[in-house]
């Protein structure tokens, strides 16, 4: 193979320098035209061969995917004391495998059916512009938040409910339940959405 490609070389050096190139007139030109061709040839390998090793690194982009659920666990007597004082109390449980922030939105299905709801202050924050309350600490897997609700007074004769609705986000890279629930919407910290 080496003794073809050295065969082949010779018969275009003969070729190019050779006497059959008829005056000397035309080597210069040959030979500038043949140092172009090089040095494109050299350029484009080292461009393409720049192009390749940049673009064949390999990029670790390191994830967890872990499964986020949360459950209500509710002690619930739907008889009033003589006072109108049902007990509700609810709390959320992280049945997910991550720890998650959690929050949580208390409301009547009748308006102004039940007042004087007793919130637990301390392990969540008061509620804000749209009701929500936000349980102050992460939740570890299979924990539970402190308790939302202890009850409520019951204003209405006719049959309502109290719902608690609880919503959660994973709690890894984020410093606080408002900003773990900010980046779910797809806003920065502090953001103010429409």
């Amino acid at each position: 193979m080496l003794k073809k490609a050295i065969c082949i070389m010779k018969r275009l050096w003969h070729q190019w320098w050779g006497p059959s190139l008829g005056s000397g007139a035309k080597r210069p030109r040959i030979v500038c035209g043949f140092i172009v061709i090089l040095g494109v040839a050299v350029l484009g390998c080292g461009a393409v061969w720049s192009f390749l090793t940049t673009q064949s690194q390999v990029q670790h982009n390191d994830f967890k995917v872990a499964l986020q659920t949360i459950e209500v666990d509710e002690e619930f007597d739907p008889i009033p004391d003589e006072d109108g004082w049902v007990t509700k109390r609810v709390r959320f449980i992280n049945t997910g495998d991550c720890s998650c922030f959690v929050r949580a939105l208390i409301a009547p299905s009748i308006e102004d059916a039940a007042t004087n709801y007793e919130f637990d202050l301390e392990g969540w924050t008061e509620p804000d512009e749209d009701g929500w309350r936000y349980c102050l600490s992460a939740i570890a897997p299979q924990a539970a938040t402190p308790y939302v609700l202890e009850g409520f007074t019951a204003r209405s004769s006719s049959a309502f409910d109290v719902y608690a609705l609880g919503e959660s986000v994973q709690a890894e890279g984020f410093q606080s339940p408002q900003e773990a629930f900010e980046a779910l919407r797809g806003s920065e910290p502090g953001e103010q959405s429409d």
